[in-house]
């Protein structure tokens, strides 16, 4: 049986489970898998990812199963309609992939987005390989229309990476299941909102629950089976790629005695499983990235010893970590020491590329701050090229928090907004429709170079016509310009009254690569 990659099974099961589309948002650790699942599917960029959610959900209700494909902080942007689609319910199945960051190797926070699971509602899943992959993606559409909602399937760069032979549903490569086309039930409409949520809770979440238990309770029907013959002392429960990382451990150090209760669906959780696994053990050590996700839920229920314990760290795992562990696992708690990490130990500079076109634009601005020091001028950035001008020698971007958010952080801190063509799209529109109907003093300078440059290079939207159409000071002007012309022109907008919006038109050199 040929080894796969966890990209390739994700593809694979994309084929086999019928899916109609895929819509994302470019990111890392998922671009590469949209990029990939172009060629099994209809795939299509999205401006942000509420507005995928959205569309995922009106092909649903249309009879079509949708992927959703989004990195973590992707999650924030799609909750507002994924929580309300869950006592809404839905048509056919709708599936998000969402893309983690352990280690927060090229995102703005290290988020774990198997707790959008407990906040929605919605069943979740953390395969470990790509066999798990592919089992997990297709039940998840199944599941999804069993229960009418949306399903989350969490991935991680070192899984979808990892290799491993995959067993397929169907005899022919690429032959489909049957279609779903379960269309939407407007009888939902029957009850006040209040009704549904009590629907979703008497009947649904019900449901739910015995199908985790179902689910959970066959895969880990070996492991639960060993433990009852025979107890051990130490007992390991994990979830992700992690759960490969345990059974390495396992087999290098198999002298001590060590039973493994690996899972596939996180939540709800199999709690008669674990109970039983729980009860044949002395101690049990919860191995999971990157928060303690399973492990807040299980306290009580045992000797249980992981993050919150101290036995593990709040980040990525490695093996070392998990025999750390274990060798303190009869500590009720453990001190690991932590180097927090800066650009200087990681030996990584955060700095614009040498041959950068907007190089002017971003000395202009450094001039007009330091102009402004005494005012104490603050410049807010979005999570794209310009908090590379964070260091010296620029020193310009105080403020980056997530993408499009500096116009609105730079109105609330009487600052100037430096931002992208691509964030501006993405949700930055709100922030500048809102600065103009309130009439606000700001100057936002917008990089204009027609790509998402951070992501692969995808293209966007051009809002240049319409925001000149829409706000009265507004233009678009060369990155070819001489520094002095620009900390001229951006020294007057920022005295101007009002708003004053800048494009500085330039192309980005950066080679276009999928992260």
């Amino acid at each position: 049986m040929t080894e796969i990659n966890g990209t390739d099974a994700l593809v694979l099961a994309t084929k086999h489970a019928n899916v109609a589309c895929a819509v994302g948002v470019p990111g890392y650790p998922v671009t590469r898998l949209m990029h990939d699942l172009s060629a099994a599917v209809v795939s299509e960029w999205m401006v942000n990812e509420k507005v995928a959610m959205e569309y995922a959900l009106g092909a649903s209700i249309a009879g079509k199963r949708v992927l959703v494909v989004t990195k973590h902080v992707g999650m924030n942007v799609l909750a507002d309609p994924l929580v309300s689609a869950v006592t809404h319910t839905i048509g056919s199945g709708v599936v998000i992939i969402a893309g983690d960051d352990p280690a927060v190797r090229m995102s703005q926070n290290e988020q774990d987005s198997r707790y959008y699971g407990l906040v929605a509602e919605v069943p979740v899943f953390d395969p470990k390989d790509p066999q798990a992959c592919y089992d997990s993606l297709i039940e998840a559409f199944e599941i999804s229309e069993s229960l009418s909602v949306p399903v989350i399937m969490r991935i991680t760069n070192r899984m979808m990476k990892s290799k491993g032979a995959v067993e397929q549903k169907k005899q022919n490569e690429g032959e489909p299941t049957d279609p779903a086309s379960r269309l939407y039930d407007r009888n939902i409409w029957h009850y006040t909102m209040r009704g549904k949520h009590q629907r979703f809770h008497a009947s649904v979440y019900g449901d739910e629950r015995m199908l985790a238990e179902r689910t959970a309770e066959i895969a880990a029907e070996p492991s639960v089976a060993s433990c009852s013959n025979s107890p051990s002392r130490i007992g390991i429960i994990s979830s992700g790629y992690p759960s490969v990382l345990v059974d390495e451990v396992i087999q290098r150090n198999d002298a001590i005695d060590i039973i493994h209760l690996p899972l596939a669906l996180v939540n709800p959780l199999p709690v008669n499983a674990i109970s039983k696994f729980a009860s044949c053990v002395e101690y049990f050590l919860v191995v999971e990235e990157t928060e303690p996700v399973i492990e807040q839920q299980l306290q009580g229920m045992g000797n249980i010893r992981g993050k919150l314990t101290g036995h593990l760290p709040h980040t990525i795992i490695e093996t070392s970590d998990i025999e750390n562990a274990i060798s303190g696992i009869a500590q009720d708690s453990m001190d690991i020491p932590v180097c927090v990490e800066t650009l200087d130990n990681r030996g990584e500079p955060r700095i614009i590329c040498p041959d950068c076109d907007f190089m002017v634009l971003y000395n202009a601005l450094s001039r007009l701050k330091r102009k402004y020091s005494k005012e104490g001028l603050i410049m807010a950035g979005d999570v794209g090229c310009s908090v590379r001008t964070t260091a010296p020698p620029l020193n310009l971007v105080d403020a980056g928090f997530c993408l499009g958010s500096s116009i609105a952080v730079a109105t609330g801190a009487n600052g100037v907004a430096v931002t992208g063509d691509y964030a501006l799209a993405h949700s930055g529109i709100c922030a500048l429709i809102d600065a103009v109907q309130k009439k606000r003093d700001i100057l936002i300078v917008v990089v204009k170079n027609d790509v998402a440059a951070m992501t692969g290079g995808q293209d966007v939207p051009d809002l240049s016509e319409m925001v000149m159409n829409y706000v009265e000071d507004s233009m678009v002007v060369s990155s070819k310009m001489s520094e002095d012309e620009m900390l001229e022109l951006f020294d007057s907008r920022y005295n101007a009254s009002g708003v004053s919006v800048v494009f500085v038109q330039g192309m980005c050199k950066r080679d276009k690569k999928d992260s």
